[in-house]
């Protein structure tokens, strides 16, 4: 080597230097675990086994599930597991755990590595874990809470009527519940038209049997509720129709009641179809009044040549009922009985005087008094006993125009004003007396009640008044 070869090679080595120091330098490998070495026999080195859970293919399966899918109270859960080998040529001998909490009986440990297992448990939920060396898999359950059906709405209905149930956890989807109405020893499904969490509407279904019925709800399919009762019947319309039918059957003709005056006293008396034939007798006093002196007792009266009008007088004279109708209104069932004005209802006399003769009453001299639009109305409220319809209750009104006209003198129109007054309210009265008995009610429930029974009604449990019908439910 030259002298001039050593400078050279310096600055050789120095720009080497500076290139290889901007090179980034490797990064070391990471090292990955080594799975558990055998022991050391005799001082002989063994070789390292590799984790098996490092390779995926080497974790094993695991399977693990609980039924029923739906956990109610006092179910038993069975447990199902398999720990299979994801390469059948590879096999390890896995130790496998089952934990769970309160299990009994107790899962054995170590468990096999397929299998299944029932428990209880007091819990109202809990998890179920799978544990093995390469990995776990765990399964919650939480007990799903009975239902309670506190109330059934209405209490009986007839098929196809809607009833509506209410209670607490029922669930807010259906899923597999349903409601279940018993009756006879026969169970059948009803429709749900509606169902929530704390109410449900279904229908009673075609085919189930009158009578007394119990109604429940069986959630997840299997867990029946407490049943509340309920009745099957069958529902029928009491209208115009039917019950103008009924009272065709009572021959209520022309005059079946009828007002006659007696000696200051009047009778009233019902025909054969209301409970009669019977006579109510009462006291309609006559109405007297003197004549003032030199008055006329009334303007159409001839006046005789000799004598004088002492007193003038009127009384009931005959008073009859023409026709009578029924209907429904309200939900009761109204009797009409309307009375005719051909007559004189109502007749007055004068007692005549004469200076030789003596006195007399005179008939023809004074007015009579017509009595126009006399109407009695009777409301009956509907009921049931023993089976039958009855009309247990009612209410008999009466009104009527009293013409009391031009013919009659100033001084008698005050006093004879007064006495159709009283004569209506003493009429109203012995009306009221006579036909609101139980004999006459009964009377009509029977009618009504022959045409029901023609029609298949035999054993009545309820009527619901309302509007222009009675419904009836029977069985």
């Amino acid at each position: 080597m030259t002298k001039r070869t050593v400078p050279f090679l310096a600055l050789l080595l120095l720009a080497t230097t500076a290139l290889v120091g901007q090179v980034p330098r490797p990064t070391p490998t990471v090292a990955i675990p080594l799975g558990p070495r055998t022991p050391n026999l005799g001082g002989v080195p063994q070789p390292s086994i590799p984790d098996p859970c490092q390779d995926f293919m080497n974790q094993p399966v695991l399977s693990l599930s609980l039924t029923p899918a739906e956990i109610y109270r006092e179910d038993s859960i069975t447990a199902t597991w398999e720990v299979r080998d994801r390469r059948p040529e590879i096999q390890w001998a896995y130790p496998v755990h089952i934990e769970t909490f309160g299990a009994q009986p107790s899962f054995a440990d170590p468990a096999p590595r397929s299998g299944t297992h029932t428990y209880t448990t007091p819990s109202v939920s809990g998890r179920v874990t799978l544990r093995t060396r390469c990995g776990e898999r765990s399964v919650s359950w939480e007990r799903i809470p009975d239902a309670f059906l506190e109330t059934v709405e209405p209490i009986r209905g007839a098929v196809g009527s809607t009833v509506r149930l209410s209670g607490s956890q029922f669930g807010d989807r259906q899923g597999q519940s349903r409601v279940e109405i018993i009756s006879g020893g026969d169970t059948r499904t009803m429709t749900v038209t509606s169902w929530g969490n704390v109410r449900i509407d279904a229908t009673v279904p075609n085919g189930v049997p009158t009578g007394q019925a119990t109604i429940r709800v069986v959630k997840g399919g299997r867990r029946p509720t407490l049943a509340r009762n309920f009745r099957v019947v069958r529902t029928l319309a009491v209208n115009n129709a039917l019950v103008s039918l009924a009272f065709d059957s009572l021959g209520l003709a022309p005059g079946f009641l009828h007002l006659t005056d007696g000696a200051n006293a009047s009778s009233l008396t019902l025909s054969a179809g209301l409970g009669g034939p019977s006579t109510l007798t009462f006291t309609i006093p006559d109405w007297e009044q003197n004549v003032p002196d030199g008055e006329k007792i009334a303007y159409s009266i001839v006046v005789p040549l000799t004598g004088y009008p002492e007193k003038v007088k009127y009384y009931v004279h005959d008073f009859n009922a023409n026709g009578a109708s029924a209907s429904v209104s309200g939900g009761q069932l109204v009797l009409g009985v309307t009375f005719e004005s051909a007559g004189s209802e109502i007749k007055g006399k004068i007692r005549w005087c004469y200076p030789l003769a003596g006195c007399a009453w005179v008939d023809h001299l004074a007015p009579d008094v017509q009595i126009d639009n006399a109407r009695v109305t009777m409301r009956l409220t509907p009921g049931v006993s023993a089976g039958a319809l009855t009309f247990p209750s009612g209410q008999v009104s009466f009104d009527a125009d009293v013409q009391i006209g031009n013919d009659f003198a100033n001084w008698i129109i005050p006093g004879l004003r007064g006495y159709a007054a009283d004569l209506k309210t003493a009429v109203a009265d012995r009306v009221t007396t006579r036909l609101n008995t139980a004999a006459v009610r009964n009377a009509i429930a029977a009618a009504v009640m022959g045409r029901l029974r023609n029609l298949g009604v035999q054993n009545i449990v309820a009527v619901t008044p309302a509007g222009n019908q009675i419904t009836v439910e029977y069985e």
